[in-house]
């Protein structure tokens, strides 16, 4: 079974997503690799059978809204590659996320927060929303 993405941002691309639009993918619904910069301002977004935003080697990716939903593993809903903790990054500052709270979750171990400096999360059912 081939598993796909939807986004995939690479080598040096500087990538802002907008508009109301649903994506889905297999896999990651976005994906930034090498020293990509992501931006997401809002959209509806789904990763079936994996995580929802997944970062690896340098790149970034910033959330400024949206709405995000693992469908398998809500815990991994926003993932960075194991190896690249130190280098890759994910910066939250609104959207809201199924079953996954950006300010406190274990995707990159206990207790990791995602969620930018004055910002707050409500939870609001099973989506936490940030403010």
């Amino acid at each position: 079974v081939a598993y796909t993405d939807a986004i995939k941002a690479t080598t040096g691309a500087e990538l802002t997503i907008t508009g109301n639009g649903t994506v889905s993918a297999d896999w990651g619904a976005i994906v930034a690799m090498k020293d990509a910069k992501v931006v997401v301002v809002n959209g509806t977004f789904y990763g079936n059978e994996s995580e929802v935003v997944f970062v690896q080697n340098s790149a970034s990716v910033e959330i400024l809204g949206g709405s995000f939903k693992s469908i398998e593993y809500p815990e991994f809903t926003l993932n960075l590659k194991d190896s690249a903790r130190d280098t890759a990054s994910i910066v939250v500052k609104g959207g809201k996320y199924f079953n996954f709270n950006p300010a406190d979750n274990a995707a990159e171990g206990a207790n990791t927060n995602f969620v930018a400096p004055g910002y707050t999360v409500e939870q609001e059912g099973d989506w936490y929303v940030v403010k």
